[in-house]
């Protein structure tokens, strides 16, 4: 997936569905990269900047993660 880049070049993060994030929770070990969109296996649920095997980025987070700030 193409990584998305406001005026000042600052990445502009994925969304994931909550349905989404919640049937990745359940999964146990999966994340998802907020610059490409890529998923993640083996990645820690509170994860937080892992990098991305996808785009090189450290962008990776846990879904559990992502569940929480969503919240926010």
């Amino acid at each position: 997936m193409a990584i998305k880049r406001n005026a000042e070049g600052k990445i502009i993060a994925k969304k994931f569905s909550l349905s989404k994030l919640i049937a990745a929770a359940e999964e146990c070990g999966t994340g998802f990269c907020r610059a490409c969109g890529a998923e993640a296996s083996g990645v820690e649920p509170d994860a937080r900047r892992y990098k991305c095997e996808g785009c090189g980025l450290n962008f990776v987070y846990g879904a559990e993660e992502l569940l929480l700030l969503s919240a926010c």
